[in-house]
Formats: C-alpha cells, sequence, structure tokens
C-alpha cells in the first residue's frame, strides 16, 4: 500500500511495498514510480551534499557530532571513536533524516538574523551632569534579515529562540570641547563602551568591535552617549551611516 509523503517524512526506514507516485512537470505525458531505492539515493545524496556525510567507514575514526550512514539509515556519532572499529551501536545515535536536516536549517535560519539601525537626521544631546548615560534614539532600520530581532523605540529587541548575539557600533559627532563616550547597554546595563578625550572643537569617529553577548527574548539592545562635563552639547551625525548599532544572531 502506498505512503503519503508526510508519512514518510517521520520515519528513516522505507518498507519495500512503500512505493508512492510524484506527476512530474507537463511536458512529460506519465508520471513515474518511485522506490524505495530511488528515495534513499536521492535522500543520501542529500545528506551527502547538506551534513558532508558518507557510508559509516570502519577504517576511519570519528569525533562527537560527526554524521554517517549505516545500512540506509542517519546516525550522529555520541562516543567519540579514536581507534578505527566496526559500527558499534552503542556508539551512534539513530536520527530521523528528514528531521535532522529541518533542525540544521533552523539553526542556519537563525544565525542569519541580524540588524542595523541608525538616524534618521542629525541629533544633538545635552548633558545635565558629568558622565550621564543619555539614550541615542536610532529610528531608522538600515538593514534586516530575519525576523528574530526588531526595532521598537530606538533600540533592537531580543525575539524568541535567542541565546547570544554578537553587538558593535559606530557613532559620529561634532565635539565642543569636552571628552565624551558611547555605550553598548542591554536593557539598563552598560556592557561596553569607547571614549575618546578632548578633540576639540572637530568631527570625532568612536566604534565599538562586535562584542559576544548572552541575551534572551524580550532583552533591548540599545546606545546611548555620555559627556564628562555637565551642560556640554554633542551633536551626533547620521550622514554615510555616521552612527549605527548592529546586532547579530549567533546562538
Amino acid at each position: 500500500m502506498s505512503k503519503k509523503i508526510s508519512e514518510l517524512e517521520t520515519t528513516n526506514t522505507i518498507n519495500n511495498d512503500d512505493i508512492f507516485v510524484i506527476s512530474q512537470s507537463p511536458e512529460f505525458n506519465d508520471s513515474k514510480q518511485i522506490t524505495k531505492e530511488d528515495v534513499f539515493a536521492n535522500t543520501e545524496s542529500e545528506i551527502k551534499n547538506t551534513l558532508g556525510t558518507d557510508e559509516y567507514d570502519n577504517t576511519s575514526t570519528y569525533s562527537v557530532g560527526d554524521y554517517c550512514i549505516y545500512n540506509n539509515t542517519l546516525y550522529q556519532c555520541t562516543t567519540e571513536i579514536s581507534v578505527a572499529e566496526n559500527f558499534n551501536d552503542n556508539h551512534w545515535q539513530q536520527k530521523q533524516i528528514l528531521t535532522e536536516l529541518t533542525e540544521i536549517q533552523e539553526k542556519i535560519d537563525l544565525i542569519t538574523n541580524v540588524i542595523t539601525i541608525g538616524l534618521t537626521s542629525d541629533t544633538t544631546t545635552t548633558s545635565t551632569a558629568a558622565y550621564q548615560n543619555i539614550d541615542v534614539n536610532l529610528t531608522k532600520q538600515i538593514e534586516k534579515n530575519g525576523d528574530k530581532l526588531t526595532l521598537n523605540n530606538g533600540k533592537v529587541v531580543i525575539g524568541a529562540g535567542v541565546s547570544k548575539v554578537l553587538i558593535s557600533g559606530k557613532i559620529t559627532t561634532y565635539s565642543e570641547n569636552s571628552t565624551y563616550g558611547f555605550t553598548i547597554s542591554k536593557n539598563t546595563t552598560a556592557i561596553v563602551s569607547n571614549y575618546e578625550g578632548n578633540p576639540g572643537n572637530s568631527f570625532s569617529v568612536l566604534t565599538i568591535n562586535p562584542v559576544l553577548l548572552s541575551v534572551t527574548e524580550g532583552d533591548t539592545i540599545k546606545m546611548q552617549i555620555y559627556h564628562n562635563v555637565a551642560n556640554t552639547t554633542k551633536t551626533i551625525r547620521s550622514s554615510n551611516i555616521g552612527t549605527c548599532l548592529t546586532v547579530q544572531v549567533i546562538a
């Protein structure tokens, strides 16, 4: 009896009588019967291409996490095999082929999430106290990929399933005779900062290189600026992405 493709997707072995029909493109007059051998051949090829996986080799060694194909079934190594051996069930965990590939794809999709935000126009900040952290309202979404990072009220909001991100930024200012610096913060906690001594009345650029940060859903990442003297003014520039904050998902 034939099985639906959706049923086959939840298995990792196919019985001899598991034969189903796929209608080909209109230019073909007939449908083609696909046997389990065809399925295994195609699946094995896809696995090799996706995972770099080959048939189990009893002359090779394997590290934990490595994949292999044994008796048309996908396995993942659970115990390091430092000395070549015949296949040992105790050292391998059987995997559902399509489930494993789906999980890998989900991880790939996750780590392609990135967002860069910036200013829509130049803005001015004035300190009321020395070293006061003042939020920089980055309301412009410059670039974005994926749906795990969103812009809200000048901050990047962390979405579900994200545990680690890289944070980096750049700020361009016109300084008026005072030392200043900028900070990237998570929620209300400053994570990393950079500062410059008194640049005089001139343009100044500060950067923060990527820093790894643990996060949870709902955390916010923002940029702040501080002046070392009260009642001083800084003009923050927006042109040519002069000021921006980037958050990239790592895990």
